[in-house]
């Protein structure tokens, strides 16, 4: 079957529609042709291409579909579903989506995995996100399952919040765009990279990119899942050149400990002072680079381990020092904690094992005596 349509036609289904999949018998090598040039295409709730309703008995053997679409207006309530979600000994045949300058809308788009040869290409294509909960899905992760075209892709959001659970390909970019959140769950191998104009990127710790990521003024950064790894991985990073991208962990504020935020080549520590962020208990962060990776590093600007409140300027059992006592003779030292440049009453009397310095630099009054010192440019 070929179903032509151009120059302002219209097809629409107000139903459920499936194609290329529903009939009672099994049918060798079915072929079916869905083309738009300049017209529309709009399904009331949701459109299963080569789906099977669930029900084995009614998958095709071998088929070919093509659903291709340019300069066209694609519209589908619930979800465009390619493909079905389960493999099994009928894995011959293919389907294929293909959108040239479109713009589709749908809650759901999803590539399943039954047929190695499925795929689906944007190209100069934006992908309006319906309802609050949609997703762009791909069941196996693979980069060939969506390929992005040189025109590129972008996704709106909206307002609402959406997943992008699937490994794009191709060598466009993925622009985003909308108040709402882009949640990233799987890697991204289109050399394109990703550019957020509008609303939040949300990632998972670690996601990495194939291309660049950059990120406009009033844009956000949402880490979830923060498992100790590098949260982004990039080929470079850009931030704005005027105002700054909002950071937040988990949608809210940074706890005490370190965070590697990005890694890319020839990431500064000037970039960090473009994200603006918030921390929990009045706590303090600084930036600082190891290697190519942005570190955030979030603690106290007075800790509790070692402050001069003793009546006599120095350290005694009056002073706010790990609970009010001075370490003892030989004893290791853990400054890590401090973040930022402080001065510090010293003169204990005693000498200390070896010193941890922070990313602070502490300027020592009165003498301070240890076997060895972590990093002597802190001091």
């Amino acid at each position: 079957l070929n179903l032509n349509v151009s120059e302002g036609g219209l097809v629409y289904f107000p139903c459920l529609v499936y194609a290329l999949c529903h009939g009672d018998i099994d049918v060798t090598s079915p072929s079916l042709y869905m083309t738009f040039a300049n017209s529309a295409f709009s399904v009331g709730t949701k459109f299963e291409f080569g789906s099977s309703w669930s029900r084995d008995s009614y998958v095709p053997t071998a088929p070919t579909g093509i659903f291709a679409a340019t300069n066209s207006v694609v519209s589908v309530g619930d979800g465009f579903i390619v493909g079905r979600n389960k493999r099994d000994a009928k894995a011959d045949g293919s389907l294929t989506v293909d959108f040239e300058n479109c713009v589709v809308t749908a809650k759901t788009f999803a590539v399943y995995y039954d047929r190695p040869l499925n795929n689906a290409r944007f190209n100069g294509t934006r992908f309006v996100f319906g309802a609050e909960g949609g997703s762009i899905v791909a069941s196996d992760g693979e980069a060939n399952w969506f390929t992005v075209g040189n025109g590129g892709l972008t996704i709106d959001t909206q307002d609402y919040s959406a997943t992008l659970n699937a490994n794009l390909g191709g060598s466009g970019a993925v622009t985003k765009v909308g108040s709402g959140t882009l949640t990233v769950l799987q890697n991204q191998a289109t050399t394109g990279g990703m550019i957020v104009d509008e609303g939040t990127l949300a990632i998972n710790s670690s996601v990495t990119f194939a291309g660049p990521v950059a990120f406009a003024a009033d844009s956000a950064l949402d880490i979830v899942g923060y498992n100790g790894t590098t949260a982004m991985i990039a080929s470079a990073l850009t931030l704005p050149t005027e105002g700054t991208v909002a950071l937040t962990l988990n949608g809210g504020s940074f706890d005490k400990g370190v965070y590697a935020i990005c890694a890319a080549p020839g990431v500064s520590k000037a970039a960090g002072e473009k994200f603006s962020f918030t921390t929990a208990d009045d706590l303090v962060g600084k930036w600082s680079v190891d290697g190519d990776t942005l570190l955030l590093s979030v603690g106290e600007i007075d800790p509790n381990m070692w402050t001069a409140r003793g009546g006599d300027g120095k350290m005694s059992n009056g002073a706010n020092w790990g609970g009010g006592n001075v370490p003892s003779e030989g004893s290791d030292v853990d400054f890590s904690g401090i973040l930022l440049d402080t001065t510090i009453i010293a003169d204990t009397g005693r000498t200390f094992g070896k010193v941890t310095m922070g990313d602070g630099v502490i300027t020592f009054t009165g003498a301070l005596k240890a076997a060895s010192f972590s990093d002597t440019s802190k001091v």
